[in-house]
């Protein structure tokens, strides 16, 4: 009966977990796309909002910011195609 009790509390915990895994990404997800805020006189949502923050401390860098990711990316993943871990 003990046993029964305690995998029952076992599996409770697991249904709580599972269910802060799926709920927190999702709340992050609607505050990123789908939740308006007023920024420098204009509606948008946050994600723009982030996105004009890092374009105005970038500036005329963003060019090369944004070919420097899709290159490292590029190269990085060729390598692990390449030289797969063996774990």
């Amino acid at each position: 009966m003990n046993e029964e009790i305690l995998d029952s509390n076992k599996l409770d915990d697991q249904t709580s977990t599972n269910f802060l895994k799926f709920i927190v990404p999702s709340l992050l997800g609607v505050g990123l796309f789908l939740i308006p805020v007023e920024f420098q006189g204009k509606m948008t949502v946050v994600l723009g909002m982030l996105a004009e923050l890092i374009k105005s401390a970038i500036g005329d860098g963003m060019g090369l910011v944004a070919t420097f990711i899709f290159v490292s990316s590029a190269i990085l993943s060729l390598y692990y195609s390449l030289f797969p871990e063996s774990w």
